[in-house]
């Protein structure tokens, strides 16, 4: 009978951290990220290693920011979490992901081309880190994605169109990076969108007149660019902006619609697109300076 409940006790205290093992590849995507990521030095790394080896097979849902649900990882939560080095290119084997959370991290290189492949991702965060190269084209294979953050980073290159194949956003934030060339006008797609920020980059050329298409749309950041021209009459249509919660700062933009004109200066933040400018004589960093005074 002893050795029963001892038994019993042994089987009762594995169950806490021992589950079904997730399969192989998954497994090693969560060791190749912290191998690639410095996982020694990360702020908390509880669990991942045992006795200075990675922790056995089927203790992966204890491992410090990992979820698993029926037998697969369906999130990944390491924000600020002292990450250092590049996202390997085996994260993309983690198809059941649902969350995947590395913003405000150190991470530097480019984003893996993989990641597209993450079919089961609703939310993607890798803001306020390192990260340069383009915005991977593949990231519009992302069928059901809802939020995407890329914001805060060194990303470079053009606003790839694939971007308007992501009809499920509903949060797009790529401000404060290095993104050149034009809006694309696939982003007129992007009917669901309540929140966009394309803010302190280096586009140029027009506002798309499609921008009028995304009527859900409580807030726009569009200052601190190089964007010129006359402003579209379709943005009247933005008729949920909040007011003085959008940006439309930039020094050539202009328009002779004083509805327009009206509606601008409501729901510019600083309650004064007419005389709203952008500095953009300070391009040696990652953005340019938004100012309102002439």
């Amino acid at each position: 009978m002893k050795r029963l409940i001892l038994a019993g006790l042994f089987l009762c205290c594995c169950a806490t951290s021992l589950y079904a093992a997730i399969p192989a590849s998954e497994r090693a995507a969560l060791i190749a990220l912290y191998n690639s990521t410095d996982g020694d030095n990360w702020s908390d790394n509880t669990n991942w290693k045992t006795g200075g080896v990675f922790s056995a097979s089927g203790t992966e849902n204890t491992w410090f920011g990992v979820t698993v649900v029926a037998d697969h990882v369906t999130i990944l939560d390491l924000q600020n979490n002292l990450l250092s080095g590049t996202l390997p290119v085996e994260l993309g084997d983690l198809t059941n992901l649902i969350l995947l959370y590395l913003h405000q991290n150190l991470l530097t290189g480019s984003i893996p081309v993989e990641l597209g492949s993450l079919n089961s991702l609703t939310q993607l965060n890798l803001s306020d880190n390192q990260l340069s190269g383009n915005i991977p084209t593949e990231l519009g294979n992302l069928p059901i994605l809802t939020q995407l953050y890329l914001d805060q980073n060194l990303l470079a290159g053009s606003i790839p169109s694939e971007i308007g194949d992501l009809t499920t956003l509903t949060k797009l934030y790529l401000s404060f990076n290095q993104l050149s060339g034009s809006i694309p006008t696939e982003i007129g797609n992007l009917t669901n969108l309540t929140q966009i920020y394309l803010s302190d980059n280096r586009l140029s050329g027009s506002i798309p007149s499609q921008v009028g298409n995304l009527t859900d749309l409580t807030q726009i950041y569009l200052s601190g660019n190089r964007l010129s021209g006359v402003v579209p009459d379709s943005l009247l249509n933005l008729v949920n902006l909040v007011d003085h919660q959008s940006e439309f700062c930039n020094q050539d933009l202009t328009t002779d619609n004083q509805t327009l004109i009206d509606f601008l200066n409501r729901k510019e933040e600083s309650g004064d697109w007419e005389n709203c400018k952008t500095d953009d004589s300070d391009v040696s960093g990652s953005c340019f300076i938004s100012i309102c005074a002439k």
